[in-house]
């Protein structure tokens, strides 16, 4: 059974068959398929005004057990090492994670919120970003 506070309960057990990055649209898209046959609904779920993201070791297939929103600040502690890390190596995800009260300043700023993308196989992942929709689903 699906917990009450998922998000979109239409992609529980739905399988990852996509998912790809534009950097100039601030967009993340992951494509699912509704079920296990071919002919199966296609979804697409959308982040838009995305600032950083993760998904790490992800194995494809992979089935998705849930999307969660959770607060800016809880994603940025919770994941603060990495984006340290990243900055120092590479400058991801941006200027704004010199910090991690600049970091909080920044989601707070542009209204960004915290994504948590639970797989029930193969594909674990947060999204910081401004929103989230469904589209295909219901």
């Amino acid at each position: 059974n699906v917990r009450p506070h998922i998000m979109f309960p239409a992609i529980h057990d739905s399988q990852v068959v996509a998912y790809s990055a534009d950097s100039r649209s601030g967009k993340v898209e992951l494509v699912l398929r509704a079920g296990p046959q071919d002919d199966d609904p296609l979804l697409r779920l959308v982040f838009s005004g995305v600032a950083a993201h993760q998904f790490e070791h992800p194995l494809m297939p992979s089935w998705v057990f849930g999307l969660e929103e959770i607060a800016s600040d809880a994603l940025l502690k919770r994941e603060w090492q990495s984006l340290q890390e990243g900055h120092r190596l590479t400058g991801w995800p941006g200027h704004w994670a010199v910090s991690l009260d600049k970091a909080a300043a920044f989601c707070a700023e542009h209204g960004l919120k915290g994504f948590d993308l639970e797989s029930s196989y193969g594909f674990d992942g947060w999204v910081l970003a401004q929103s989230v929709e469904l589209i295909g689903g219901a």
